[in-house]
Parts: structure tokens; C-alpha cells; sequence
């Protein structure tokens, strides 16, 4: 009987790219507050894997280009309960129009 030794074997590409790790509860609007650069990099991750979140993030899913601007605004003043809300932080181009109508 003749004893090799084990193949090596080779990570999976999947694993060799570094994803953003972070609190879960980053994702409710308004929880964070101030976010640094590696929380904003984890939350940027999120929305542009999953599309509910993005949604109640108020960004439109199928853009996947956010601004950094954006997501702190939401973070710091969003609401998880009204996406409203959160759309008129996350595309603030909206809420102007409206105050200018009235």
C-alpha cells in the first residue's frame, strides 16, 4: 500500500475577494448616525447586493451608482418606517421641486 500525500487545495475565487464586514443594524435608516469610511463602505456593499434594502433606503434598486453624500444623509436622518422619507434624503433633487411648488 502506497501513501501519498493530500492534494493542496485551491481557494475558491469567492473567498479571495475581500467583502466590506460590518454590524448588520448599519442597515436601518437613521440608526448609524455619523458613519466612517469602512461603515459607508460595508452600507454602499449592502445596497448594491440586495435591492430591499436599497428600497428602503429610498434609492431605485436598478441604479446601482449612490453617492457617498446620500448614504450619510440617510444614515444619519433616515427613518425605517417611512421610505418617503428616506427617498426625499436619498435623491434630495425631489424635495426641492416639491418646496418649490407650494
Amino acid at each position: 500500500m502506497v501513501l501519498s500525500p493530500p492534494k493542496p487545495t485551491i481557494p475558491r475565487q469567492q473567498f479571495l475577494i475581500p467583502t466590506p464586514v460590518g454590524d448588520p443594524r448599519l442597515l436601518k435608516p437613521g440608526w448609524a448616525g455619523q458613519i466612517d469610511d469602512d461603515e459607508l463602505a460595508f452600507i454602499r456593499y449592502a445596497l448594491f447586493r440586495d435591492s430591499k434594502p436599497a428600497r428602503l433606503w429610498g434609492f431605485r434598486p436598478s441604479k446601482k451608482s449612490r453617492t457617498d453624500e446620500a448614504i450619510r444623509r440617510v444614515a444619519l436622518d433616515g427613518d425605517p418606517e417611512r421610505t418617503a422619507h428616506n427617498r426625499g434624503l436619498a435623491r434630495p433633487w425631489i424635495g426641492s421641486d416639491l418646496d418649490q411648488a407650494a
